[in-house]
Order: structure tokens, then sequence, then C-alpha cells
């Protein structure tokens, strides 16, 4: 058994993926903008709508997650010996012990790692470590086993 907490400091290169997102979202406005002007038909328009649409919740996730940047540099998820430690955008931290944990789970619809416990669930986002998703998923998985025995990391709802 080992007898050390593992650190996974905060990734900022997750974020950078914001750089794309807002190309994306000027080539989506740009193309929309330019099929709706030159088309000029009902689809045309119903196509160039479809995409402002889209944009406006892809430009208000791309901010939120520019803003949630500096809240957690300089953190770190903590895989302590009695505990998960997880930091939050406002300054507080999350403690699952893992007597607590029943289950680690992996929910690809919310990009999310969801941790079970009999009160609830507490989810984290992959942007620890410089691991993804799955991966993050295991290293949580694996000190889980070491500290209760074999658990699953389980697929998304």
């Amino acid at each position: 058994m080992s007898s050390s907490a593992e650190r996974l400091v905060y990734d900022r290169a997750d974020h950078d993926v914001a750089l794309v997102r807002r190309a994306g979202i000027a080539v989506v406005t740009i193309g929309g903008a330019l099929l709706a002007a030159l088309a000029q038909t009902w689809w045309a328009y119903g196509i160039a709508l479809g995409g402002f649409v889209a944009v406006r919740f892809w430009a208000r996730h791309a901010s939120a997650e520019r803003a949630r940047a500096p809240a957690l540099e300089g953190k770190a998820l903590l895989l302590g010996e009695d505990a998960i430690e997880v930091p939050r955008e406002d300054g507080s931290v999350t403690r699952v012990g893992w007597r607590e944990l029943e289950r680690v789970e992996v929910d690809h619809d919310r990009l999310v790692i969801v941790l079970c416990t009999p009160s609830g669930e507490e989810s984290i986002e992959p942007h620890f470590g410089g691991l993804g998703l799955d991966e993050l998923a295991r290293r949580i998985d694996a000190r889980l086993r070491e500290r209760r025995g074999p658990l699953a990391v389980s697929a998304s709802r």
C-alpha cells in the first residue's frame, strides 16, 4: 500500500482550447451571416439562425471556461491518504473520504468524473495533472482500490 499523497496540479493547457473555440465561434458567425446574406432563401436563414443560437451557448461556455482558469491556477487535486480533495472555482475545497466513496463513474455526456457517495455525487472536471477524463478516472479508481479493495470504474449513465 502506498503511503504518499498524490498531487495533480491544475493544467491550464486544457483551457487553452478556448482559443480554438473562439475561432470556431468566429467561423460559424461569419459563415452564417454570409450564407444568409448571399443565399437569401428560407433554408439559409434557418441554418444561419441555428448557427447563431449554437454560437450563443458555445460562447457562454467558452467565457465560463476562461473565467474559471485564474480561480484554479496553482491549485491541485489531492489524492490523499484518507480522502480526495477537489479545489473549486470559488476557493473552497470539496473533500470526499475514501470510506464514503462507493464508486467512480465517467460521465462522457457531461465530460466529468462522478464520485458517488451515499449522500450524493461530486463531479470532477479533467483539468488536473495533464490527464484526460478516462485516465484521471483510472488514477482515482487505482487509489480507491488501494484504500478499499477492487471497485470498477463504470461508464456514464
